[in-house]
């Protein structure tokens, strides 16, 4: 009887022995399982976080399989340029999406070469909108075992005019101070030069050579516009605005215009609706509209039509001129208003560059359009507070 009790009594200890580990390791797998639901809820919100960045960021990133070129994942910047909503993404059977730019192979033979590429410059073209100019950065990636570039696009299109602008104020600049310390250096000896030239044209003994003077006269004069032009670009070059309407300015000069006009049959035709007064310097804005108007003439050598147009608009007085020519080539286009920069075999390039620093003294804004089928340059000054 002893026996037996101690026997039943040895099996009580190791249950209750084992009961007792049973439930030490249940305690551990219940931590465990704690943690587990943390580890997993951090994972979520880790998650949640990235997608929020990921969609947020306003930059277009995009994640592209290079098997075939299918977008895996956009972020919503990216697919609010292609005017695509997520729903309509994530529905596509074909998620090749417009992504051509001249740099395109390159750009994805960087990245699987080199495993990452940071500010790739190049170009794209979106549908109904102008040419922008981008930085690319990718970075090869694996998405489900397969071969992929992840990649973050940003639009510097406006720091790049930014920097143009920049530049091209600089060039004007340098010619302002060049023009202030050396324009009356060279026109006080061609001053000289030019009243010998004179006086030798009125003697018999030079009668033979007269026509050579008088054109040795006409050189000097040329040379004497050009430090005049040069001069207008000095920075400290006052003016003296005064209320005045703009179309009355405008007559005064209307019969030159027309006379170079006839002279290269080009119909000048005219069209005057503002009345509100501007601040203005008769005498630039006449030089202004002598300049965009010789240039329009000298676009239209087989003939045309000049228009010139005012009128009102935003509280401001809008002065337009355009032509019928064939537009302004490519390569001045990116640089129009830098002094220099011209395609006439005889000119100085520095009509366009008074033209900017016209308008830029007068606080007013000059924009334009180009197309083969002619340019209008529109010139917007505020209206003078009455």
């Amino acid at each position: 009887m002893i026996k037996e009790q101690s026997i039943s009594e040895c099996y009580i200890r190791e249950l209750e022995a084992k009961i007792s580990k049973l439930e030490q390791e249940n305690t551990r797998l219940e931590h465990e399982n704690a943690r587990l639901h943390e580890t997993e809820e951090e994972l979520r919100q880790s998650q949640k976080l990235v997608y929020q960045i990921f969609n947020n960021i306003p930059l277009p990133m995009f994640v592209m399989s290079l098997k075939d070129q299918r977008f895996i994942a956009a972020n919503d910047i990216c697919l609010q340029r292609r005017n695509l909503t997520r729903e309509q993404f994530e529905s596509m059977q074909d998620t090749r999406l417009n992504w051509e730019h001249p740099g395109k192979e390159e750009f994805i033979k960087l990245v699987t070469e080199n495993g990452t590429v940071t500010n790739f410059r190049t170009t794209v073209q979106r549908k109904g909108r102008k040419e922008r100019t981008v930085c690319l950065s990718g970075m090869a990636v694996k998405w489900e075992g397969e071969d992929c570039i992840f990649t973050v696009g940003n639009d510097i299109t406006e720091l790049t005019e930014y920097q143009k602008e920049i530049a091209h104020l600089d060039q004007i600049n340098i010619m302002g101070q060049m023009a202030g310390s050396i324009a009356h250096e060279i026109r006080n000896p061609l001053t000289s030069i030019r009243g010998f030239l004179q006086m030798f044209s009125l003697q018999y003994k030079y009668s033979e050579d007269r026509e050579d003077m008088e054109l040795m006269i006409e050189e000097i004069d040329r040379i004497n516009d050009i430090i005049s032009t040069f001069l207008s670009l000095s920075r400290r070059k006052y003016i003296n605005p005064t209320p005045m309407n703009l179309a009355e300015c405008i007559k005064n000069i209307l019969q030159l215009i027309i006379a170079d006009g006839v002279k290269n049959d080009v119909f000048v035709d005219t069209q005057f609706n503002d009345k509100s007064l501007i601040m203005i310097d008769k005498g630039e804005i006449r030089q202004l509209l002598l300049n965009l108007a010789r240039n329009a003439i000298e676009s239209m050598p087989g003939g045309g039509t000049l228009t010139i147009k005012t009128w009102e608009a935003n509280n401001k007085v809008i002065l337009q001129v355009q032509d019928e020519g064939n537009g302004i080539p490519h390569e001045i286009l990116e640089n129009i208003g830098t002094p220099f920069r011209t395609t006439k075999k005889d000119g100085a390039g520095l009509g366009m560059a008074v033209c900017f620093r016209i308008v830029e003294r007068h606080n007013a804004e000059m924009t334009f359009d180009t197309s083969p089928a002619g340019t209008s340059f529109n010139i917007s000054f505020p209206v003078y507070p009455q």
